[in-house]
């Protein structure tokens, strides 16, 4: 970010920017349209969030800011099969991402990366892709 801000301001380059995430007011409700997977249409997609391993649900309570966020349901062993059959499938879906990320100028080396090793520490897209309760 402040790499951006100081390219945009000592060299008039604007920092990047993401499509932006429509909002539809409906009955004075704030209404986000999503994929299948829960996920806001536009916005920054980092890696984990474009690979994903669960659904965002619109189903979170608590006090205060906690309603503002939704929850996530971690997806079954059969949904992660169908949406990566390997893990060298999760991986590359992983790298694809960061890269795009890093590419992009929303992410930095270090986090693409970190997040392409958090991907090939998962356990997407092996036999037994849940965690062991």
């Amino acid at each position: 970010m402040y790499h951006h801000l100081v390219n945009w301001g000592r060299h008039d380059v604007p920092p990047p920017t993401a499509e932006p995430i429509p909002a539809d007011v409906r009955s004075g409700r704030v209404v986000i349209p999503r994929d299948e997977d829960g996920l806001a249409f536009g916005g920054i997609g980092l890696a984990e969030v474009d690979a994903p391993a669960a659904t965002n649900t619109e189903e979170n309570s608590g006090p205060e800011l906690c309603r503002l966020y939704w929850s996530h349901q971690p997806s079954t062993a059969e949904e992660l099969a169908s949406k990566y059959p390997t893990h060298d499938a999760y991986v590359r879906m992983g790298r694809a991402v960061a890269n795009r990320n890093l590419r992009e100028g929303f992410v930095l080396q270090r986090d693409a990366a970190e997040a392409v090793r958090e991907a090939e520490a998962s356990r997407v897209g092996t036999p037994n892709p849940l965690p062991i309760p």
